[in-house]
């Protein structure tokens, strides 16, 4: 196995444990919960610098109309993850107890709005994750 493909597989299994990890703050508690998630979201900028080729490779397919129906429906969910996401990045900081202890207040929409946001977007996540695993 390549360098390369080792530190995919690697990676993959890093943010896998690390979703899961997430899904249990009862268990690790809010600061750990909130350093997993700064980790995953580090990661997953790892996964998509790591995808760049088959990203781009994609990406170039669909422009030329020669996108399979497996390759695009793969873009699709990545497409739905990127989104998710981001919205999930969004509403962490937004209700994120270590950057509201350093003095910082999100200044758009209440606290339970983000809490629900940041909720429905973290279980779409572990969803969409299911399927881009499978």
């Amino acid at each position: 196995m390549s360098s390369r493909k080792t530190i995919r597989v690697a990676l993959d299994i890093a943010l896998t444990i690390m979703i899961v990890l997430e899904m249990f703050i009862q268990f690790t508690g809010e600061f750990l919960h909130e350093i997993i998630g700064f980790a995953f979201f580090a990661s997953i900028v790892a996964h998509i610098a790591l995808s760049g080729s088959w990203i781009k490779k994609t990406a170039q397919n669909a422009k030329s109309g020669r996108l399979g129906a497996r390759r695009a429906a793969l873009a699709a969910v990545g497409c739905l993850l990127a989104i998710t996401t981001m919205v999930l990045g969004v509403s962490s900081i937004a209700i994120s107890g270590i950057l509201a202890s350093a003095g910082f207040t999100w200044p758009f929409g209440t606290y339970a709005l983000w809490v629900t946001i940041h909720t429905v977007s973290a279980y779409a996540l572990c969803a969409l994750t299911v399927v881009h695993l499978a």
